[in-house]
């Protein structure tokens, strides 16, 4: 499966789960996830996806979404991997799949 398509594919399913039994309104918009980028682990047994989390209004610093990596095995259990106020990117699998290679830039950094 293409990085894209399975990239819309969790977006989808992380947006549908959890807001299934609400109306969707502009304050959804405001909250809304999307999956930005998807790795598949050498031995296919697990997904490396950056989750990008919007700022909370009144709360957080303006600015770009902060861009999170969580992990979903094959039985579609996910977690994160490194998540909070971070932005995450370039992600990719070591080669021998143990470990996962990423550039973040985290709280205050200025690259």
């Amino acid at each position: 499966m293409k990085t894209r398509s399975l990239a819309a594919l969790i977006s989808i399913i992380i947006a549908f789960t959890s807001r299934a039994a609400e109306k969707f309104t502009p304050h959804h918009i405001a909250k809304l996830r999307a999956v930005t980028s998807a790795v598949v682990s050498p031995d296919s047994g697990e997904v490396a996806y950056l989750l990008s989390v919007p700022r909370k209004p009144m709360v957080d610093d303006d600015g770009p979404a902060f861009v999170e990596l969580h992990v979903v095995n094959a039985r579609g259990e996910s977690r994160p991997f490194i998540a909070g106020k971070v932005t995450i990117s370039e992600i990719d699998w070591t080669p021998d799949g143990k470990g996962i290679s990423y550039v973040a830039k985290r709280d205050k950094d200025e690259q």
